[in-house]
């Protein structure tokens, strides 16, 4: 599956406990900012994303998962 990701601060994110991804700190949403191909696996996958907000005064993410 292909993963996307984007965020208006540094962002770290995991998937089942693995880390798969890492944005710097960019001022402002930027398209597409991260694409990586990820491993699902049967069952239940967990996404677990870590966000540090440096300058902007709302968090925004957003993120896409397409097989």
């Amino acid at each position: 599956a292909t993963l996307t990701l984007s965020a208006t601060s540094e962002m770290v994110a995991w998937l089942n406990g693995e880390k798969i991804a890492y944005l710097p700190n960019v001022k402002g949403l930027q398209d597409s900012e991260c694409v990586v191909t990820v491993p699902l696996r049967a069952g239940d996958n967990t996404l677990m994303l870590k966000l540090a907000r440096h300058w902007e005064r709302n968090w925004m993410f957003c993120g896409n998962l397409t097989d």
